[in-house]
């Protein structure tokens, strides 16, 4: 392929073939056609001046036109393997065969069917079995159907059940990305070539996100674990909505853990209606496993990433995903929580398409163990799955200040929307990594201006103004939705 040319500038393909790197095509209309990924021209930005450099290129009304990594915006009626830049799977059965499920069991009990079921992939020329769990209530499905629950369980874990859904008159289906047990329970059944799915290291198990097992860069990002698990979550949530008693129209997501990660994957898929992520942020690679961190003091250098880090960057992660969004979504996650860092949540829903519904909250000092926030995952589903009137407040903003030289904390909720029922301040000092911090609540006071905007306002000290204070707010409504404000960072001798 030669050269694309934009006025006086040029940028070239990574290779002659467009098939053989990290590109797809999205469907050829009058608006957008070929999609091309290029290595030079305009990149993903991060701290202190290192990029990933690249640009994509696609055509429209004939003409090359090029878009930078961090404004492609997917199109949402097109399927996922279309509108994708890295993926290339269609889990549909005419395009990846037929299910054949075999039922290992089909139990009724407490008004719900229960089935544990094998579904055939295809993949990378092996086909094998996905092991799923269906629940769905015994009684006559409403009009249009079951609403349904699809579920992603975390590392090591097989499907998690949810019997509180079922009970609300809701199907639930969970499937199993871990592979094989060793107890010998049912699992999804990962061939040796594709051992690279399976989590247990006991079962032969490893991962592939930026290199190989000989330890060669990823030359594609088809090769990575995170590739394969996400085609095996597509293909059971293709055989999910091929399910008669299932609502097409009221399919929600409960990701949690590593699942809440791969949530992030089915938000470019419009059939999905609302998505909650329990932890899942990214920047884990490169970023967390090099101890990264995004507010420490003095600042680090950032290495320059690798080829395999390049293309995994651009590909199968959260902070890539999060670009194509059109599904509404919501993260609960701990401000301790090991997933992806507290203060790195704002970058990755920042870039989330305009217009995208989302919302997050972080319970203070908390890691895998939420409590104050898990009411928001029923009022999400509820008001985007199920078209409840729920109404969720706007997101607040929250700034520092200094008062006679002392740091003051700022927060103005949304409380025109919902009522506030408390506004809590936390303030941290100094500790760049986020699980290693301990947040002290201060105590606030709220002042109404002539325009009827309230405002909460709290002293944030610190025993050394020369290095990082870290504050945030939890906003607790009186229909118990909590949101978080952004987090917020500033050395006070610098304001």
């Amino acid at each position: 392929m030669l050269g694309i040319k934009f006025g006086t500038t040029n940028i070239s393909p990574l290779s002659t073939n467009p098939d053989n790197y990290n590109t797809d095509f999205l469907p050829i209309t009058g608006a957008n056609g070929e999609l091309v990924y290029c290595p030079d021209g305009n990149g993903m930005s991060i701290p202190n001046n290192t990029s990933i450099t690249g640009s994509y290129a696609y055509k429209k009304n004939g003409e090359w036109v090029k878009t930078d990594n961090t404004n492609l915006i997917a199109n949402a009626a097109s399927l996922w393997r279309k509108g994708y830049s890295f993926a290339k799977f269609d889990p549909t059965e005419a395009g990846n065969g037929p299910f054949n499920p075999t039922i290992i069991s089909d139990t009724t009990a407490g008004g719900v069917r229960r089935r544990q079921i094998y579904i055939d992939i295809t993949f990378a020329g092996e086909t094998f079995q996905i092991y799923i769990v269906y629940r769905v209530p015994t009684s006559t499905p409403p009009v249009g159907g079951f609403p349904c629950l699809f579920t992603a369980s975390g590392w090591q874990q097989g499907p998690q059940e949810f019997p509180a859904y079922n009970t609300a008159g809701w199907a639930t289906l969970g499937f199993d990305f871990a592979g094989q047990k060793d107890d010998g329970s049912p699992a999804t059944n990962y061939p040796n070539s594709l051992a690279y799915g399976r989590h247990l290291t006991s079962q032969g198990g490893y991962q592939i996100n930026t290199t190989l097992q000989n330890g060669s860069q990823i030359t594609d990002p088809r090769q990575t674990s995170e590739y394969l698990w996400a085609c095996v979550m597509r293909r059971a949530f293709e055989y999910l909505v091929n399910q008669p008693e299932i609502n097409v129209n009221q399919i929600g997501m409960r990701g949690h853990s590593y699942g809440g990660t791969m949530a992030f994957n089915m938000v470019m898929e419009p059939r999905m209606k609302a998505i909650v992520s329990y932890f899942g942020n990214g920047w884990t690679t490169y970023y967390r496993d090099k101890l990264l961190w995004k507010y420490q003091t003095p600042t680090t250098t950032y290495p320059a990433f690798t080829s395999g880090e390049k293309i995994y960057l651009n590909a199968p992660t959260v902070e890539m995903e999060a670009k194509y969004a059109c599904v509404p979504i919501l993260l609960i996650n701990g401000s301790n929580d090991h997933h992806g860092g507290h203060d790195r949540v704002d970058d990755t829903f920042s870039k989330i398409p305009s217009g995208v519904p989302w919302d997050f909250s972080h319970d203070a000092n908390r890691g895998h163990n939420v409590s104050l926030n898990v009411v928001n995952e029923q009022l999400w589903l509820n008001k985007y799955v199920l078209g409840s009137a729920i109404t969720w407040p706007n997101r607040p903003t929250a700034w520092f200040t200094k008062v006679g030289g002392i740091p003051q904390f700022n927060v103005k909720p949304d409380i025109t929307s919902v009522p506030v029922s408390a506004v809590q301040f936390w303030t941290c000092q100094v500790e760049p990594f986020n699980v290693s911090r301990t947040w002290i609540q201060v105590p606030t006071v709220s002042s109404t201006d002539l325009n009827g905007i309230t405002t909460w306002t709290g002293t944030m000290t610190a025993a050394d103004y020369s290095k990082y204070l870290f504050g945030y707010a939890n906003i607790i409504y009186t229909n118990n939705i909590v949101t978080s404000t952004n987090f917020n960072a500033i050395i006070p001798n610098n304001i």
